[in-house]
C-alpha cells in the first residue's frame, strides 16, 4: 500500500517517516528492508523532529526509538 509521507533522516542512525496527515509515524527496519510503524506515544517527537530539521523549531533533545546497534 502506498502511503504519502513525510521523511526524516537521523544522521547515518535511522530514517523515520510521518503521513501528511500527521495520524502515523513509523521507521525503516534494514534488517527487514521494510517501513513499520511506531506506537502513537512517538507522534509528537516525530513531529518536532521534523520542524527541527525544516528549522521552524529550536533544537531539543527528543526520545525516538533507534533499535540495536549491530556491529559487522
Amino acid at each position: 500500500k502506498e502511503v504519502l509521507a513525510n521523511i526524516f533522516r537521523l544522521g547515518r542512525i535511522s530514517l523515520f517517516f510521518q503521513t501528511l496527515d500527521l495520524e502515523s509515524v513509523g521507521y525503516f527496519d534494514p534488517a527487514a528492508s521494510k517501513w513499520k510503524k511506531l506506537p502513537p506515544r512517538y507522534k509528537h517527537d516525530i513531529n518536532a523532529a521534523m520542524e527541527m530539521g525544516a528549522k521552524r523549531r529550536p533544537v531539543d533533545l527528543l526520545d525516538l526509538p533507534l533499535g540495536k546497534v549491530v556491529a559487522k
